[in-house]
């Protein structure tokens, strides 16, 4: 039974990774001291007021925002894709 939950286990642990890693609105009510700000609330500090934009900085930061997402969802990318069938012995 268990090698037939992986891919709902895998697709799970995906959705709850994002979840945490996209908070904004938690830290940002909550959070006042910038030492402690999440990589999402600095981001959004870092584009402030929209006058002048740091596009480098942007592009750096957003990268950063951007790998560890890429790297869980590609370890458990196999997971999501494998359709294991067991064998029913009756």
């Amino acid at each position: 039974m268990l090698p037939l939950i992986f891919p709902g286990i895998a697709a799970v642990s995906v959705f709850a990774f994002l979840s945490g890693w996209e908070e904004y609105i938690l830290v940002y009510t909550y959070i006042t001291d910038e030492k402690y700000f999440t990589l999402s609330v600095a981001l959004d500090r870092l584009i402030g007021a929209f006058r002048f934009i740091n596009y480098g900085v942007l592009a750096a930061f957003g990268l950063f925002y951007l790998v560890p997402a890429m790297v869980f969802f590609l370890l458990t990318q196999k997971y999501l894709t494998t359709l294991r069938i067991v064998a029913y012995k009756g």
